[in-house]
């Protein structure tokens, strides 16, 4: 009997926190995929303003305040902001010499 009460329990209690992981497994998708939404409309902005896209290594984009950096292939770093459909942004190099710099537009 008591073999019985503690499976019956512990198939309930694996029931809840199931329910709870699943929740934030959907949760966490969905912001993942708005991420990357706006990620690739920054990214195809860049590539409208004229910024080599193929030479990105790293890329991160700052969901709450809109701005993003990106580390190129070649030691670049750039540090830009999509905001107001507006994208600016600069590009140092290693010795922190700017190397491309735009604002623009993105339509």
């Amino acid at each position: 009997m008591k073999k019985i009460l503690v499976l019956l329990l512990t198939l309930v209690a694996s029931a809840v926190f199931a329910n709870e992981l699943v929740d934030s497994f959907q949760a966490r998708k969905a912001e993942a995929l708005q991420r990357t939404g706006v990620e690739m409309a920054t990214l195809s902005a860049l590539e409208l303003d004229g910024f080599p896209i193929k030479q990105i290594e790293k890329f991160e984009y700052f969901f709450d305040s809109k701005e993003f950096v990106i580390k190129t292939k070649n030691g670049d770093v750039c540090m830009g902001a999509f905001k107001n459909r507006k994208i600016t942004f600069d590009c140092l190099n290693a010795v922190g010499i700017k190397t491309l710099q735009a604002t623009g537009d993105s339509d």
